[in-house]
């Protein structure tokens, strides 16, 4: 290896060690997805085998084994349970309430991902350190790729490792847990050894290790499949070779020998062709979801509209150019757009170097162009496909076409160098490359890292902290105030940092409020409070509410309490007083209620140091620890401004400069100087961006600050006092189906009188409820509907977490909130009338069965509706007609009959004239050649789910039924009768064919012989 190969090799590994160090994680793509898949092949030793455990490795539960079997050591090496864990969003709603649900980041990020690492961040960092060696194999093997395309002295195949070294996401690619890594590598080796073949070499462990590479290769990732004509033409290119069959042999059977028993295996056990068609079936076996419902979709016509609909070609193509350079977080970060526009510049000149002389594309394409340009081709296709395939956002990644980065890096390598021989040094590209990309890449951690800040929270026990002054004062159940650290003295003028510590041994129910105040020493000899210095707010200034607490949660909470530039004219020393306040939670603007913590520290004692200066401001405006002056600022939910007004007396309150209404916050307390004056020489004020406060601008009087609220738009409304309520937390307001609206103000338990008509090729039946919150909430919850017949046997089900994407926990009171339920029908659900029982549970391990149902109207459970479910028969004609009728309003139109061995299947087709009053039940016997009964099932219609006072005017209904013949049943002919009777009194409905009684009221359908 050349000095100046290793240069760059060693300045990319410093990057990319740099970067996994620092990354938060889990905001890498699918970072937290692959990470679930490694714990559980960590904790089995194996990757999932069945259906069950697919789901339970998560949402990437059914891909290629291979990555994960050689970098599932370190987690199990730690343990799958140790401690501190990373806090992924999507385990616990209550995640999502220090951002209201509007963050695009999937780890909340604490101090326990801070040096030095330990428990599941130490086992996720080792992960990450395994990716650099697969880029380092993937850019030797570039290297080494490019050598025996263009040897020495040519820079192209050095200049392609610079652009691959230096590509910001391939850095990223590298830095973070991705199966990507391992197929890179795999993939370029493989495209080594096809060059290899193609200029000669054909020694048998060459094809043998084509064949094992492939074989790897798809073991990693399923699409590598998509390199197998690539592998064709490769073969096909090498057809006069000598021994050209027996080589291709040996490659079959050392593939065939790799993937050959897993693929085996995952189509035995997971193929779907008998349920979704040969094509799809099989890809179903891969467990890619996207993918086989996509090719669904498109053998029956159905999959490009809504992928064009919802990302235009053009726009998805952006998408996915950019991305190829620089992106990050789940497709939520991007650079500037200048910063491609350098890229774009960049490629240009390389594209420039192919036209000087178009001469040279006339020759004969040598065979290995054809190779590199089929590689680069084919996964063009690849993206293109899950583009037309699915409409979501993450087909468009730039990612998804390193599998050819080194056919790129080197074609992009080769045009620089035909561009700039002529002109420049032939190191002008590796100066230029690495000048631009090494200041990307400095530019990348800027980019990301302010997304994500770091909750000053953490799980390490707290007699393991240093806490200068502790405290243990209860603040409610199973939380407490533990100490707190602050200097002894501050400047007027300045801000004061007070950093309390709170610790959680249970999850909180409530939010409260904050008030932390310097006061005068002579306070203790009176009863009157004198506060030199104030502030007010929220845990961690609104960014970790109580609600958001964790068991085992320890909080550094530092507050900055502005100390006014007027105060301390007189030596006075100062001690802390803090107060929490209770926030009712039944109401919209969080009201304070009688303190649960109030505390005067004795210790320290703090002293104000005054200031020399002439022209004091009549207002003071303060985020946190800056003093704001001439701007506008944006606040971010819960957070406070303080502002101080010297001008005691006059209007100081914040105004909406679009509605001029009142200051959203009462919040205030007067301040008072140290030298025995008992009025107030100023008055602190607090704006706290409170989820209800309306959006908007608000400007201070005598300030020139601006501050900017943008806060989640909510939609609330007045409060039903006759809504049916689940423990007094939420209403049902209304259910929506596709052709019905049912308001549930004022509703009880009772079933709709007019059923709603389900016919079951309508597999999934959309059901759109209103909730109205009733109070804040501090338990996420589960809404349960389900579909129940007479027997309570479920016929349809849906039960998801209660909002979503918007869990019910960041619901303000009042607030109205709309969420659509697919309620799944069963397969096969038998016809009849279903009641949909509406529930909300709230889960806990603590409880006996893990969950309870939240009460309504002492009741557990809510049915609003009826709904009927017909069978698949219901409005064809009855394949056998036969027409006759039971009394004068009930007629038999006809039936269908099969014969089985010992039994037969019967369904009766009803009709009836008028409102019937009685519940009859039916009867269908099978008469023997002696006159006795040896199959009879009596129930009313549809096995009791649908009783025949139900049906409606003109009513249709199939009616089926299975006669068994007893064991003891004799050989000959047996008659099938079918009638009615009223159950509490046995008289059978008078039965008629043609107006002519029938014996016994029994109606003859068929006579029938058994052997």
């Amino acid at each position: 290896m050349n000095y100046r190969l290793a240069f760059i090799l060693l300045a990319f590994t410093l990057l990319t060690l740099y970067q996994s160090a620092t990354l938060p994680l889990g905001e890498a793509d699918d970072e937290t997805d692959h990470y679930q898949y490694l714990q559980f092949v960590a904790r089995t030793g194996r990757p999932p085998l069945t259906e069950t455990e697919r789901h339970t490795a998560g949402y990437k539960g059914g891909l290629a084994p291979l990555y994960y079997e050689l970098t599932a050591w370190p987690i199990a090496w730690v343990g799958t349970a140790a401690r501190p864990d990373v806090r992924r969003l999507d385990q616990r709603p209550e995640r999502h309430i220090p951002t209201d649900g509007l963050g695009f980041n999937r780890v909340l990020h604490t101090l326990d991902e801070q040096w030095v690492w330990r428990g599941q961040v130490l086992a996720w960092h080792l992960v990450r350190l395994l990716s650099l060696p697969m880029a380092w194999l993937t850019l030797l093997t570039t290297y080494a790729l490019g050598r025996r395309l263009w040897p020495a002295p040519s820079p192209v195949p050095f200049g392609a490792v610079v652009f691959m070294a230096f590509l910001p996401r391939f850095i990223i690619s590298s830095a973070v847990i991705n199966d990507d890594n391992l197929v890179f590598a795999l993939s370029t080796l493989l495209l080594f050894i096809e060059i290899l073949i193609l200029q000669g070499d054909t020694r048998t462990r060459i094809f043998i290790a084509l064949g094992l590479l492939f074989g790897l290769a798809v073991l990693t990732k399923y699409f590598s499949l998509i390199l197998l004509p690539e592998i064709c033409l490769t073969l096909w290119l090498s057809r006069r070779t000598p021994h050209i069959l027996r080589l291709t042999t040996y490659s079959f059977i050392a593939l065939l020998l790799t993937a050959g028993p897993w693929f085996g295996f995952i189509i035995m056990r997971f193929q779907r062709v008998a349920e979704l068609g040969w094509i799809p079936g099989l890809a179903a076996s891969l467990g890619e979801p996207q993918i086989t419902n996509g090719l669904v979709n498109l053998l029956s016509g159905q999959a490009s509209p809504s992928a064009a609909v919802t990302y235009p070609l053009i726009a998805w193509f952006g998408l996915l150019y950019r991305s190829f350079w620089f992106e990050y977080g789940w497709m939520e970060l991007f650079a500037p757009n200048w910063v491609y526009g350098c890229f774009t510049i960049f490629l240009l000149l390389a594209l420039l170097g192919y036209f000087p002389k178009p001469h040279r594309f006339l020759k004969p394409v040598r065979f290995e162009y054809k190779v590199l340009v089929l590689r680069l081709a084919l996964f063009l296709f690849v993206v293109l496909m899950r583009y037309i395939l699915s409409a979501t956002l993450d087909t468009g990644q730039g990612r998804h076409l390193y599998t050819a980065l080194p056919v790129i890096a080197l074609f992009i390598s080769l045009g620089l160098h035909r561009f700039v021989a002529s002109l420049l040094p032939p190191y002008f590209l590796l100066l230029t490359s690495y000048s631009l990309f090494s200041t990307i890449i400095l530019l990348n951690h800027s980019l990301i890292l302010n997304h994500y800040p770091t909750m000053p929270v953490t799980s390490t026990p707290p007699d393991q902290l240093t806490i200068p002054y502790r405290q243990h004062i209860p603040l409610a159940k199973g939380l407490s105030f533990i100490g707190f650290d602050t200097p002894r003295e501050i400047s007027a003028g300045e801000a004061l940092p007070v950093t309390l510590y709170w610790h959680a041994d249970q999850e909180a129910r409530q939010d409260y409020l904050l008030s932390l105040c310097l006061q005068t020493f002579e306070v203790f000899k009176t009863s009157e409070v004198y506060p030199v210095a104030c502030w007010r707010g929220h845990f961690v200034n609104g960014r970790y509410p109580a609600r958001a607490w964790e068991a085992g949660d320890t909080l550094q909470d530092t507050i900055y309490m502005p100390i006014p530039s007027q105060s301390a004219p007189c030596p006075a020393s100062y001690r802390l007083k803090l107060t929490v306040w209770p926030l009712a939670s039944n109401i919209v603007i969080p009201t304070i209620e009688a303190p649960v913590l109030e505390q005067i520290f004795e210790q320290p004692l703090i002293t104000i140091q005054p200031i020399n200066k002439e022209d004091l401001p009549k207002i003071e405006v303060w985020q946190a620890d800056h003093r704001l002056t001439d701007s506008k600022v944006k606040v971010k939910l819960n957070e406070t401004i303080s502002y101080i007004d010297y001008t005691v007396g006059q209007a100081s309150c914040l105004l909406s400069l679009d509605r001029q209404d009142a200051c959203p916050t009462t919040l205030s307390t007067p301040l008072y100087s140290s030298c025995g004056d008992d009025k107030p020489f100023a008055q602190a004020d607090f704006f706290i961006a409170h989820a209800v406060v309306p959006g908007g601008s608000y400007e201070i009087p005598l300030a020139k600050s601006t501050i900017i609220f943008s806060p989640r738009q909510r939609q609330t409304g007045a409060v039903f006092a006759t809504a049916p309520v689940f423990g007094d937390q939420l209403a049902p307001l209304s259910l929506k189906l596709p052709n019905q609206s049912l308001d549930l103000t004022g509703f009880k338990n009772l079933l709709g009188l007019n059923p709603y008509i389900l016919h079951p090729t309508e597999t999934v039946l959309p059901l759109t409820i209103r909730w109205q919150a009733q109070q804040w909430q501090a338990d996420p919850l589960v809404v349960s509907l389900k579909l129940l017949d007479k027997d309570f046997a479920v016929g349809g089900e849906r039960v998801a977490p209660l909002g979503g994407r918007y869990p019910n926990i960041l619901w303000t009171p009042t607030e109205i909130v709309e969420e659509t339920y697919p309620l799944q029908l069963r397969p096969h659900a038998p016809a009849g009338l279903y009641r949909l029982e509406m529930s909300l549970l709230c889960q806990d391990k603590a409880l006996p069965n893990g969950y309870e149902f939240l009460p309504i109207n002492q009741a557990e459970h809510l049915y609003p509706l009826t709904i009927r479910l017909l069978d698949v028969a219901d409005g064809m004609p009855p394949p056998i007609s036969f027409t006759a009728r039971l009394s004068d309003s009930i007629h038999l139109l006809g039936y269908d009959l099969s014969k089985q061995t010992e039994s037969i299947s019967l369904a009766l087709y009803w009709q009836n004239e008028a409102k019937i009053a009685t519940d009859y039940t039916v009867f269908t016997q099978l008469l023997g050649p002696d006159g006795q009964v040896y199959a009879q099932w009596d129930n009313p219609p549809q096995a009791g789910r649908y009783p025949t006072t139900a049906w409606a005017n003109k009513d249709t209904v199939v009616d089926r039924y299975t006669l068994t013949l007893r064991p003891d049943a004799p050989t000959g002919n047996y008659r099938l009768l079918v009638g009615m009777y009223d159950a509490l009194t046995g008289e059978r409905l008078p039965a008629t064919i043609n107006g002519q009684l029938q014996p016994n009221n029994a109606l003859e359908l068929s006579t029938l012989s058994w052997p």
